[in-house]
């Protein structure tokens, strides 16, 4: 669910200010010779972002479901 709204805000972006979207690639004042390697390491990192974001999310999660279970269990043990 989250990576069609993720795509959609990615596309949406590039749509409507194609020039901000791709000034977001490129730091003012890079050298030329680190253009084309910095173009490439920011796409990377802006399609590994979903799964990233993911991975966060579902450690989250399990560490909420772990320290209700661990106080849901310490709450039956002194009773």
């Amino acid at each position: 669910m989250a990576i069609p709204l993720w795509a959609g805000a990615v596309i949406m972006g590039f749509r409507s200010k194609i020039k901000n979207a791709l000034a977001h690639f490129l730091p003012q004042g890079t050298p030329t010779p680190l253009i084309p390697m910095l173009v490439i390491i920011e796409t990377i990192s802006l399609l590994i972002q979903p799964m990233a974001l993911a991975v966060r999310l579902t450690a989250n999660i399990t560490a909420g479901h772990l320290l209700m279970h661990l106080i849901g269990s310490a709450t039956l043990a002194m009773s």
